[in-house]
C-alpha cells in the first residue's frame, strides 16, 4: 500500500503517511485487526506515530523498509551509518586550517 502511494507520488517511501482508515480500505480488515497490529508495529518501532492538533487523528509513517533481511547485514533504523558518519568527519578534517 505504501509502496504503491510512494510510486504514484514519485515519493520515497519514508515520506508517505496513511491513517487505519486506509489500511482497513486496503486490507478489509476490521477497526479492531488494524488497531491491534499497528500496536504491535508501533511498539517494535517498525512505523513511526503521528498525532493530529485535535490530538484524535493518528497517521503513520514507515520506519522498517527491509533493511537487514540479509543475516551478514545489520538493521540500523534511522541511524546514521558508520560509513556516512566517516565520510562527515573526514570532511570536517578538512576544512580545519592546518598551521
Amino acid at each position: 500500500m505504501v509502496k504503491e502511494q510512494a510510486e504514484q507520488n514519485n515519493a520515497p517511501i519514508d515520506e508517505i503517511f496513511f491513517t487505519r482508515r486506509m489500511i482497513r480500505e486496503y486490507t478489509g480488515w476490521s477497526d479492531w485487526q488494524v488497531r491491534a497490529h499497528i500496536k504491535q508495529l508501533e511498539e517494535m518501532e517498525y512505523i513511526g506515530v503521528r498525532t493530529s492538533s485535535r490530538g484524535k487523528e493518528y497517521s503513520y509513517i514507515l520506519t522498517y523498509q527491509g533493511q537487514g533481511e540479509e543475516h551478514q547485514e545489520r538493521c540500523y533504523l534511522n541511524l546514521t551509518s558508520v560509513e556516512q558518519i566517516t565520510t562527515l568527519m573526514n570532511r570536517e578534517d578538512e576544512a580545519l586550517p592546518r598551521g
